[in-house]
């Protein structure tokens, strides 16, 4: 089935200069790197769940080789979440752990 692109952003609440941008985007080196962080940490996370952010940040660094500040490594760990139709906020994955 062919649909209009104008329907498909509409459909999909995004503006049309959104929908082209995705459209022709290429991954950086930081897009890259956040993916590579972010695979690592939710590994780490898997096999030690009570594991904090500092924690995560030291363990990529000796382990992973992987140098990460501790905003990036909050930024990757970054959940963001919706309740229905609205946005509600972000939650980060040391606060998750925070409430075990």
């Amino acid at each position: 089935m062919d649909y209009p692109v104008k329907e498909l952003y509409r459909l999909g609440g995004i503006s049309r200069a959104a929908y082209y941008k995705r459209l022709n985007h290429t991954n950086s080196l930081n897009d890259i790197l956040n993916k590579e962080i972010a695979e690592k940490i939710v590994t780490m996370h898997a096999e030690h769940p009570d594991t904090r952010y500092r924690r995560l940040m030291d363990t990529l660094e000796h382990d992973e080789n992987i140098y990460a500040n501790e905003k990036r490594v909050t930024d990757v760990a970054e959940f963001k979440y919706e309740i229905g139709t609205e946005k509600a906020g972000k939650i980060y994955l040391n606060a998750i752990i925070g409430l075990w």
